[in-house]
């Protein structure tokens, strides 16, 4: 398989941004809006060989609201990938992706309340297979993905934590 030679890593990165949100529980009749600060960390590595490529990847996303501690978003995604030429004409490729998501829900249906942004796990196997000769190919792909919501928080005019919202 010979060794990994060619090691670029790693890439790292760092994003802060600061915006606005004019609706942050998405509600028709109670709009609440709030300044918020973002972080945005990543790392990328690349290694790669005459034969095998492998790339591993690691990021963030977390924003912060003013005066909102229920509105915090932590997102994160850890990810692997690798391809292996097994001849001149066909190759192997898989990976895998673990993510932690945030989504707002629309809290109108909540009068007098709102609703905190709903986290979700999201994982994710797959694997290719290809083989091309002249004109024709071939090619066969398994992908397994699952979701995982996780229970979300019902909150009062206040922003207190007043139920959970079984998901």
């Amino acid at each position: 398989y010979g060794i990994l030679s060619n090691a670029d890593f790693p890439y790292p990165s760092v994003t802060l941004s600061a915006g606005w949100d004019s609706n942050l529980f998405g509600s028709q009749d109670d709009r609440i809006s709030a300044g918020f600060l973002q972080l945005e960390p990543a790392v990328a590595a690349v290694l790669s060989s005459s034969q095998l490529d492998v790339t591993l990847d690691a990021s963030g996303r977390f924003a912060r609201f003013a005066d909102q501690p229920h509105a915090k978003e932590n997102a994160y995604r850890l990810a692997g990938f690798a391809r292996r030429e097994v001849s001149s004409l066909s190759s192997i490729e898989g990976g895998v992706d673990f993510e932690q998501l945030v989504e707002r829900r629309e809290s109108s249906e909540f009068p007098g309340g709102r609703v905190a942004p709903s986290i979700f796990l999201r994982t994710r196997l797959y694997a290719t297979f290809r083989y091309q000769t002249g004109k024709f190919g071939g090619l066969a792909t398994v992908d397994y993905t699952t979701f995982n919501y996780r229970d979300t928080d019902a909150l009062s005019a206040d922003g207190s934590v007043v139920g959970r919202i079984d998901q």
